[in-house]
């Protein structure tokens, strides 16, 4: 397996902020047996007026080296100086193609960082490549997951310390749920990244 150049590591975007509305203990599949996509291999780059967000996504890539970053103020002040990231891994079902995201890091421009205190929880993701090989990618993070909660056809519950949905149910059961809901009830706007790196 070929590590991403580190250049590509490094590299940090300007995101106007990602919900963060619903998480999971589990993942929508195991990462043991993740599949690469090689559709996803190289650098991507979305643009929200003049902020930009970067995926990148190593050939053979595993779980350890796909990367989220962003780049942005520091909270509660008006200086630019913090970077955060985010491993995935990608499950892919016979209709539709997701990003399991976890692993948060937070880094201030002093060199301090903090990883998110709950590592296990994972973010989702749903995705698809255009003909125009344009990558479209939307969080999943809709009313139907809190409706699907409090109806108890998903289990999990509100986070005491944070404003998030917790997901504590099975990943079959889990993306179960998501391959059979309307997309507007779980997906925000999507995002569309173009290809500026690799093949």
């Amino acid at each position: 397996m070929r590590p991403i150049p580190l250049a590509i590591l490094v590299l940090s975007i300007i995101l106007s902020g990602c919900t963060t509305g619903v998480k999971s203990i589990h993942p929508l599949s195991s990462p043991a047996t993740a599949m690469p996509d090689p559709r996803l291999e190289g650098l991507w780059r979305a643009k929200d007026d003049s902020k930009y967000l970067y995926i990148a996504y190593g050939p053979h890539a595993s779980q350890s080296v796909n990367l989220i970053l962003k780049f942005g103020k520091v909270p509660g002040s008006d200086q630019l100086g913090y970077t955060e990231s985010m491993n995935f891994f990608v499950t892919r079902t016979e209709n539709h193609d997701y990003l399991n995201l976890n692993n948060d890091l937070f880094r201030l421009a002093d060199g301090s960082s903090s990883t998110e205190a709950s590592p296990k929880a994972y973010r989702f993701a749903k995705y698809r490549i255009s003909k125009r090989r344009t990558l479209i990618l939307s969080m999943l993070n809709g009313g139907g997951f809190s409706r699907a909660v409090a109806a108890k056809k998903l289990k999990g519950k509100y986070a005491e310390t944070d404003d998030y949905l917790l997901l504590k149910d099975s990943s079959e059961h889990i993306l179960s749920f998501i391959e059979s809901s309307n997309p507007k009830d779980l997906c925000d706007p999507p995002q569309k990244f173009i290809k500026i790196g690799g093949p």
